[in-house]
């Protein structure tokens, strides 16, 4: 009641976050709605990864990730611009206590603070949500997975800086720009990575109380100061390395050139799954609050997000199968299925209840005498496989065990003759080796004996034919006249010949309606003719069987 009467706050702390398949470890994620845009943004702080209290794992794991995958978590302001985080990295490692050689090494091979650093924007429009499911389960936080068509993502090197230029990527109402910038400025002012994630979301919603917020909104409205577009009055600017080590008054020149750094364009999505997890008592509220207030979105949540779905899109090479269209496709092969089911059991009932059989045949006579003739048909066809297979069976093992003794048969009675006439096919083939080699060179001189003798009778026939072959064909040309005029007469009866056929056809069927009775009375006949058939056959398969 007490939710439901004051107004709900817009900023809360998540405890994890997923995007695709990746996950984020160390980072601080807090989830902003702006509920006049329909929108909703993840503020993602990668601050506490500049702190060396990271396990071994975690950074082994991170860095494979962010070395050979795209993570969406990573930063690539780093490869631009020298960053802040990678001097805080190494004066951290450098000034740990105790901290061994492979440990130096390590840091500096798997450097995370050339990709993890700064501070990330995910925009998402409710609008592009597709999919929602929400799990609330006892002695765990509670889960929400949205499945979006689109995401954007901004890169800032803090959030000081994601506030300093706020109306450059955040095109929602003013009032929630300007509530959006209390919250970014309060974020960097508890932007140390040894604050817990609870004490840094309450110490956000008293920072940005209404007093607050409205503090910022008149040192916004007092405009840019020194003609520089970009800077509010009130925000102050960035430093970078050496200068942050520095003097204040080198810290205050290095933050004013690090605001001053190019916009970078946000980097898209497409079919993303959002997964959070979280624990705060208010966020459930506020998204009752904005799922009831649109239809589609709590018909999404009603309809929720199959198992196998999430379960696809958290594993690295699963990922890269699941599409969205499988999702319907699953659906409807679901509904057919039970469709088909459910003719199934009808059938069945048909065939087994008398009452019903009769009943039915007698609302739908012609339907029903189709399916029994279909019916029939089918079962004789099965029974005459199933006899075709079994004689097939016995057949190929009898040529088997023939073959099995012939073989046996003339191995016993060739083994002698082998023994016996080896040595003479042996003699035979080194002879014939001698005679070959004899008389290659006696056949060589025969051949070029012909090919001389012949060379004059090929240029006489080469001659005649180059001048008899125009005169050939100009003596060809009446006869494929003829030939063209024999095709076109052939074609142009045929087709009169099919079109008096039709006609024919018509008039015949016309004239002839009295012959439907008896053709109806023949194949009832053929019907009992194949049930005798039938009966027969499954007479000989039992007595077969």
């Amino acid at each position: 009641m007490l939710a439901d009467m004051e107004p709900l706050p817009d900023i809360y702390p998540l405890t994890g976050l997923q995007i695709g398949d990746i996950q984020s470890y160390i980072s601080r994620a807090f989830l902003y709605f702006a509920p006049l845009s329909k929108k909703v943004f993840i503020l993602v702080d990668n601050q506490p990864w500049l702190s060396a209290k990271q396990s071994r794992s975690a950074r082994l794991w991170q860095f494979m990730v962010t070395k050979y995958r795209m993570s969406p978590f990573a930063n690539s302001r780093a490869k631009q611009v020298p960053t802040l985080a990678a001097a805080a990295a190494a004066a951290s490692a450098a000034a740990a206590v105790g901290e061994s050689d492979a440990m130096r090494r390590w840091f500096a091979v798997a450097d995370l603070s050339r990709a993890l650093h700064g501070f990330l924007v995910f925009e998402v429009s409710w609008r592009d949500v597709h999919g929602i499911n929400y799990l609330n389960e006892l002695l765990t936080d509670t889960s929400l997975a949205l499945e979006a068509r689109y995401m954007k993502k901004w890169e800032f090197y803090s959030a000081e800086q994601a506030a300093g230029c706020t109306h450059l990527w955040f095109l929602g109402r003013a009032t929630e720009a300007r509530a959006l910038r209390g919250y970014l400025a309060a974020l960097h002012a508890h932007s140390d990575p040894s604050e817990q994630l609870e004490e840094c979301g309450i110490a956000l919603r008293r920072t940005c109380s209404s007093s607050s917020l409205s503090a910022v909104s008149e040192d916004d409205d007092d405009g840019p100061s020194g003609g520089e577009p970009g800077h509010s009055g009130g925000m102050p600017r960035y430093s970078s390395e050496a200068d942050y080590i520095g003097s204040p008054s080198a810290s205050a020149r290095a933050r004013r050139a690090r605001a001053e750094a190019p916009f970078v364009a946000p980097a898209q999505y497409s079919d993303t799954l959002i997964l959070f997890r979280f624990r705060d008592s208010l966020l459930p509220v506020k998204l009752r609050q904005i799922i009831m207030s649109d239809i589609r979105l709590l018909t999404l949540l009603e309809s929720g997000l199959p198992p196998w779905v999430i379960f696809f899109q958290s594993y690295p090479l699963l990922c890269q199968l699941y599409r969205p269209w499988m999702r319907p496709l699953v659906r409807s092969l679901y509904l057919l299925a039970s469709l088909v089911t459910v003719l199934i059991g009808f059938y069945d009932l048909y065939k087994n209840v008398p009452l019903l059989k009769s009943a039915a045949a007698r609302i739908c006579g012609p339907l029903f005498g189709w399916i029994e003739t279909w019916d029939m048909m089918t079962r004789i066809q099965y029974l005459g496989t199933i006899l075709f297979l079994r004689n097939l069976r016995k057949c190929l093992q009898s040529l088997l065990a023939l073959l099995r003794a012939a073989q046996a048969v003339l191995r016993a009675v060739a083994a002698p003759l082998a023994d016996a006439a080896g040595p003479l096919l042996a003699a035979c083939a080194e002879l014939g080796g001698l005679v070959a080699e004899g008389l290659a060179p006696a056949w060589a001189l025969l051949v070029d004996l012909a090919e001389v003798l012949w060379a004059p009778f090929d240029l006489v026939l080469d001659s005649v034919a180059g001048c008899l072959g125009p005169l050939l064909q100009v003596a060809m040309l009446p006869a494929r006249a003829a030939a063209a005029l024999a095709g076109c007469a052939g074609t142009l009866l045929s087709a009169t010949y099919n079109f008096s056929k039709d006609i024919w056809e018509t008039m015949s069927s016309i004239f002839e309606l009295n012959h439907m009775s008896e053709a109806a009375q023949q194949s009832a006949f053929d019907m009992s003719q194949i049930k005798t058939l039938w009966n027969d056959l499954f007479s000989q398969c039992t007595r077969v069987a």
